[in-house]
């Protein structure tokens, strides 16, 4: 009996939560006479009572969560049209997207679809769509914050399609804008235009205009640029001016370049076109100590950068000790050929190096040297492969090597017997 009292109360409470009116005129009927009184004060029931009065030993919860589905109809049109839109930017479904550039869907909604799609076709390679949207938003939105950093974006996209001349004029556009733009600090323009000098003057760099790029690297060389971009720069100007001829100017910058980022990622081509630019000075003894230096240099043998360095390496020593040998210069030839032999032990690289230094000990008339040199050569085909001894280049240098050392063989063996005959005498 109490059990039904506590239920009907519940039910009564629920009634008028709903329906306020409904407990002022209706009552109800049970074997108690339950009536509702006119000014009716509800209280929960205590729920330790509750509970205990329940068969199941679990405790019941009152409290009531009520999931509702919005029904799509009730909705209103403006409402649906922006949360499509911002399903279709979180996704980045660039087919949906598309549908609404040429619809008017409101400022802030345009500007972020726009964006969105440059983007996309930006990670995707489309070149030109992107390029279609970039120039869109810079039209319809000229006064945004974003506009210079677009236009940056613009005049990459051109001058990756060889369009230079649109490249260098979206990059102008960025110095013209920046300061403009309504919102912005100095510090933000002051980095946009440093990195649009920066794009100009790689874009002269990139078709041939030396002496415009070079004026532009001088130019960003007096700002203040970030450490990976002062290394950029400095080296690009060094290297322009190299490019154009001017040997003493580009020695002077690679020699401060390679003082500064000894370890730097462009340091070994540094030191390559330092060597070569005291070649075309005629300083030979000079461009023979730089090459040694990026010889011995056993700072980056290992890790990501090891293959760079050792490319540099190569390309260098082998190009200065060989121009050595053909000025009859030897024995600066040979310090780079002993030098260079450390490199590597493939025999496509040691075996024509030994072979080269092994000429170098004849023309000094260091025969006894020569033949070690080309002993050393022709044993080392006792530990390749086939693969190797089949190579009909290395196979030519080890029968050369061995030919020679034999003919020098035979005549030490001479001058030997001749000396005997000469003490005897």
């Amino acid at each position: 009996m109490k059990l039904r009292v506590l239920i009907t109360s519940l039910a009564v409470m629920v009634a008028c939560a709903l329906s306020p009116s409904w407990g002022e005129d209706a009552a109800v009927a049970s074997e108690g006479a339950l009536a509702a009184p006119e000014s009716y004060d509800f209280a929960f029931p205590d729920m330790e009572a509750f509970n205990d009065l329940m068969p199941s030993n679990e405790p019941i919860s009152l409290d009531v969560s009520l999931q509702v589905q919005v029904d799509q109809s009730i909705v209103s049109t403006d409402e649906r049209l922006r949360m499509r839109l911002e399903n279709a930017i979180t996704s980045g479904n660039v087919e949906e997207l598309a549908k609404f550039v040429d619809m008017d869907v409101g400022a802030d909604f345009k500007r972020r679809i726009l964006l969105t799609m440059g983007a996309i076709y930006g990670s995707e390679g489309s070149l030109s769509r992107q390029i279609g949207v970039y120039e869109k938003f810079v039209v319809e939105f000229p006064d945004d914050a974003e506009v210079p950093r677009v236009f940056l974006n613009l005049g990459r996209l051109y001058r990756e399609m060889g369009a230079t001349s649109m490249a260098l004029s979206k990059f102008y556009n960025v110095l013209n804008v920046a300061i403009n733009v309504s919102n912005g600090d100095i510090n933000d323009y002051q980095n946009l235009s440093h990195r649009a000098q920066l794009e100009i003057a790689e874009t002269h760099f990139s078709i041939g205009e030396y002496e415009t790029a070079a004026r532009f690297f001088k130019r960003l060389l007096r700002m203040k640029l970030t450490d990976d971009d002062m290394q950029n720069v400095s080296f690009k100007y060094s290297y322009a001016v190299y490019l154009m001829g001017d040997y003493r100017e580009s020695a002077t910058g690679l020699k401060a370049f390679v003082h500064a980022y000894p370890d730097g990622a462009l340091s070994p081509e540094a030191r390559y076109l330092l060597a070569d630019s005291h070649l075309r000075l005629n300083e030979s003894r000079q461009a023979m100590i730089e090459t040694l230096n990026l010889l011995k240099n056993k700072t980056n043998d290992k890790g990501a950068a090891r293959e760079t360095w050792l490319y540099w390496k190569k390309r260098t020593g082998n190009q200065i000790a060989n121009l050595f040998y053909h000025e009859s210069n030897f024995m600066d030839a040979l310090a780079i050929y002993q030098a260079m032999a450390d490199l590597s032990e493939e025999p496509d690289w040691r075996w024509p190096v030994l072979y080269q230094i092994g000429l170098c000990f004849e023309k000094l008339l260091m025969k006894p040297k020569a033949v070690e040199t080309y002993r050393v050569l022709v044993e080392s085909r006792q530990d390749v492969s086939d693969a190797v001894l089949n190579n009909r280049t290395l196979s030519a240098i080890t029968e050369m090597a061995n030919w020679r050392m034999r003919m020098l063989e035979s005549e030490l063996s001479m001058e030997q017997d001749l000396r005997k005959i000469l003490n005897n005498s």
